[in-house]
């Protein structure tokens, strides 16, 4: 394939390129150039799409609070070539963890698992993902999904006479 090129006239020294594209991270790089020789310069732009959170799914659909909960997060490498990533899970606004997912290649998905306490009340759970955008830790995307914790409360039944058989919502309980 025949790449497009711009052959450029540049003056002896020292000198930042920046290469733009809408859709994809900024780069730029700084070049020495000497008379005489002759440079080709070659450089892939990463998309800013690199990686998205496909999904997080929970493994309690609504947790009592202090319960453990699993999440699953879903992350797909969007680019021609196989990356690393970082996913970070907040509960509300609280990080909860940073997983470093490695060797996804192109086009295809990985999970993270991450677990966590259920807090005290309905709250948002939300993952970001990130990866190396030319040296530096970049966040590609995110999402969020909302987390109903169910509140119970402490009822102690009792009876006169004792012995008597405890029902709840149809389902067997004990005796009192």
């Amino acid at each position: 394939m025949i790449m497009p090129t711009l052959t450029l006239e540049l003056v002896e020294g020292t000198h930042t390129i920046r290469l733009e594209k809408d859709g994809y991270f900024p780069l730029e790089f700084t070049i020495t150039v000497e008379e005489g020789k002759t440079y080709d310069i070659h450089k892939e732009l990463i998309p800013t799409n690199a990686f998205t959170v496909v999904s997080i799914t929970l493994d309690k659909e609504q947790p009592r609070v202090g319960e453990i909960v699993k999440a699953t997060i879903t992350v797909k490498n969007n680019t021609n070539d196989t990356r690393d990533c970082q996913v970070k899970l907040y509960v509300g606004t609280t990080l909860i963890n940073t997983v470093d997912i490695t060797s996804v290649a192109p086009n295809s998905t990985k999970n993270a698992d991450i677990t966590f306490t259920a807090p005290e009340s309905d709250t948002t759970v939300k993952a970001e993902v990130y990866t190396d955008v030319y040296g530096e830790l970049k966040k590609t995307d995110e999402k969020s999904i909302s987390l109903a914790i169910k509140v119970t409360v402490m009822v102690t039944i009792s009876s006169e006479p004792t012995g008597a058989r405890v029902y709840v919502d149809g389902e067997y309980k004990g005796t009192t």
